[in-house]
C-alpha cells in the first residue's frame, strides 16, 4: 500500500553506509570500510541514496533506525535528523552506534531537539574483551562517549551481539549492563560461522551459561 501511495510508510529502518571506522571480529569488508583498509582492498563505500527518502511523509513516521556500518560518521544523517526535528519531534529514532564517536557540537544540539531519542550501543564485552572484539576501538574512549551521552537527555540502550567469543562472560557482561542501567538486547552470531556458539566442542557447550531473555 505504501508503494501504491495509498498509505505512508510509520516505521523505517535505514542502513546508510558502511562507512566506519571498527573492524569487528564478526564483520567484514562489505559492512565496514576499515575493514576493506585493514584488508589493502579498494576502498568502496556504499550509501543510500537519500533521494529515495524524498517521497516520504516525516510527519508521519512513528519508528526511525540508523544502522551502518557508523551512523555517526555519515553526515547524511545529521541533516535528515535536523528536518525530523521541525516536522516530528515525537517519533521514536533508535541510533545503532559502536560508541568510539564523540559527538559534535551541531551532533549534540540536534539530538537535544529530538524528544524520543535512543542511542543503541554496540557493546560485546567489557574492557579488554571489547577493544579485541571491535578493534581497533578503546573501552576508555567508550565510557566515555556513554557520559557525553547521558548529559544530552537521550535513551541508553545495548545491542549485544553473542558468539564464541564472549559467551562464556555472558553473566560479566550482563551484570556490567545492569550496573550501569543500560538496558539491553542480544543477538546470536550465525555468520561468519566460525563464530556461531553451535561450533563450539560439546564438552565446552556443557559448560555455558543460561542465556536470559534481555530486559528491554
Amino acid at each position: 500500500h505504501c508503494h501504491n501511495k495509498l498509505h505512508s510508510p510509520q516505521i523505517i529502518k535505514i542502513f546508510t553506509s558502511n562507512l566506519c571506522n571498527s573492524t569487528c571480529v564478526t564483520c567484514g569488508p562489505s559492512s565496514s570500510t576499515k575493514w576493506q583498509s585493514l584488508k589493502n582492498i579498494p576502498i568502496e563505500k556504499t550509501t543510500l541514496d537519500f533521494n529515495l527518502l524524498n517521497s516520504v511523509k516525516w510527519s508521519d513516521v512513528k519508528i526511525l533506525t540508523f544502522v551502518g556500518g557508523e551512523p555517526l560518521l555519515e553526515k547524511k544523517n545529521l541533516d535528515l535528523l535536523e528536518h525530523l526535528s521541525e516536522v516530528n519531534k515525537n517519533c521514536f529514532i533508535s541510533f545503532v552506534t559502536n560508541g568510539s564517536i564523540t559527538l559534535t557540537s551541531l551532533q549534540k544540539k540536534v539530538f537535544s531537539k529530538l524528544k524520543n531519542l535512543n542511542i543503541c550501543i554496540s557493546i560485546d564485552g567489557i574492557g579488554k574483551q571489547f577493544e579485541y572484539i571491535r578493534y581497533p576501538l578503546k573501552w576508555e574512549d567508550l565510557i566515555e562517549n556513554i557520559s557525553q551521552y547521558k548529559e544530552i537527555g537521550c535513551m541508553l540502550s545495548v545491542s549485544f551481539t553473542i558468539s564464541n567469543l564472549n559467551i562464556l562472560y555472558y553473566k560479566e557482561i550482563t551484570n556490567w549492563f545492569k550496573s550501569q542501567n543500560l538496558s539491553y538486547n542480544h543477538i546470536f552470531v550465525t555468520n561468519p560461522i566460525e563464530f556461531n556458539i553451535e561450533v563450539l566442542p560439546t564438552e565446552v557447550k556443557k559448560h555455558l551459561p543460561l542465556v536470559k531473555q534481555p530486559n528491554y
